[in-house]
């Protein structure tokens, strides 16, 4: 313990007790592990903190809520596309997290986070909260992509008995420094013969490598997005101005 004291400790703030000749080198020691013990005596609640937060921003707008709100928040959103995907290990597995009952929210808090890296959060090391920061923004891309699709299948009254006559695709295009764009289509059963003439024609224009192919589809899909917002835009601009006239 001596020397754990004398030495070990001081050498880890890079001092040497025995070199010391001023009264601050040794109030600079005493203030930097004080800080030190205080870090680590909250780390565990600040890494619930940032986690809270983190959750907040990816799923919901960085809305300031508590633990209680933020859980019947998440369930508000997400809870109904648990029918919505297949992914029973990951996305759907996680959407089950938040709507499991507890009736004490820190514990339903620390199991949303144990499901993440599978290993109880006070255990979690530099590289598992790493990997629940990980799995934290690809679910919410996942779930947030699921939401637009759900929300797009409501509104085309897509159902059981029908999903196997319309195709559902949602397109993103996203720039750096540039707005992104998306679209949401919906391929009906009646549209499939001439989409897939269509298709057929473009796949026998772009006979080189599927990687330029697929670089040649992404412009190409991004100019048509645009093209079909500005259009849509302008078709809103016109409506507006003849309700004026009025």
């Amino acid at each position: 313990p001596q020397d754990f004291l004398n030495k070990e400790l001081p050498s880890i703030f890079k001092l040497n007790l025995a070199n010391v000749k001023k009264q601050s080198d040794l109030d600079d020691f005493e203030r930097r592990l004080t800080d030190s013990f205080n870090e680590l005596k909250n780390c565990y609640s600040n890494m619930l903190k940032y986690f809270h937060e983190l959750i907040l921003e990816k799923f919901l707008d960085s809305k300031k809520l508590n633990l209680s709100q933020m859980r019947i928040e998440l369930i508000g959103r997400y809870d109904h596309l648990w029918t919505f995907t297949i992914d029973s290990e990951g996305v759907k597995n996680f959407i089950g997290k938040v709507s499991l009952k507890n009736n004490n929210i820190e514990n339903w808090f620390i199991n949303l986070l144990m499901s993440l890296v599978h290993k109880p959060v006070e255990k979690w090391n530099d590289i598992d909260k790493e990997n629940a920061e990980l799995k934290i923004n690809e679910y919410a891309k996942k779930i947030i992509d699921l939401r637009t699709l759900k929300l797009a299948s409501d509104k085309y009254e897509i159902t059981d008995s029908s999903e196997d006559d319309v195709l559902l695709f949602r397109l993103k295009s996203v720039r750096p420094k540039k707005d992104f764009n998306e679209e949401v289509l919906l391929i009906e059963k009646k549209d499939f013969k001439v989409v897939d003439e269509l298709k057929s024609k473009i796949k026998s224009i772009l006979k080189t490598n599927n990687n330029l192919s697929l670089k040649a589809l992404a412009l190409l899909s991004q100019e048509l997005i645009e093209q079909k917002q500005v259009s849509e835009r302008n078709k809103e601009t016109k409506k507006k101005i003849r309700e004026l006239k009025k």
